[in-house]
């Protein structure tokens, strides 16, 4: 489960290259990384099953995050 958020760069209609951006990311990554992390040591069984949901929530958390901090995030697909 460590850093499996910490690439994530969700798909947002902003300069990604940006020191605000770059911050905010980041600030996310950590923060949603660590909520996802304590929510699957919550039992055995998400604990077991953590190296597959773990990434998904993680990166749906991100983009609620970033969302939160006022950045569009696109939808995905069509």
């Amino acid at each position: 489960m460590s850093g499996c958020g910490t690439s994530y760069d969700p798909p947002i209609a902003v300069d990604h290259t940006s020191a605000k951006y770059k911050t905010d990311l980041d600030k996310c990554q950590t923060s949603s990384a660590e909520i996802v992390r304590r929510q699957n040591a919550d039992t055995p069984w998400t604990w077991m099953t953590s190296p597959f949901t773990g990434p998904p929530r993680v990166r749906a958390a991100i983009r609620t995050c970033m969302a939160h901090d006022g950045y569009v995030v696109e939808q995905a697909g069509g």
